[in-house]
């Protein structure tokens, strides 16, 4: 039969565990941050990549009439394909 824990073993026992998941969620919470920002960078350069391609001449739309946003490299391709002179 196993031996019971005293009282104050099982409150330390369990002061490290609440230690241990606390600095878990610390380095989870700081990941996230840290992809939450990347991600925030990326968008942030996605909407200058279309604002040019807003300002370009004769552009594709970036939401047509289904309401479904053209990604950036396929109003890039289409414009080029559109308006290349000369080939």
């Amino acid at each position: 039969m196993a031996r019971k824990l005293s009282t104050a073993t099982q409150l330390k026992n369990a002061n490290a565990e609440i230690a241990e998941i606390k600095k878990k969620l610390e380095n989870a919470e700081s990941y996230k941050k840290m992809y939450q920002n990347s991600a925030e960078r990326a968008e942030q350069e996605l909407e200058q990549v279309h604002r040019f391609l807003d300002a370009v001449p004769n552009p594709i739309a970036r939401e047509p009439e289904q309401y479904k946003t053209i990604s950036a490299m396929t109003r890039l391709a289409a414009w080029l394909a559109t308006n290349k002179q000369g080939a």
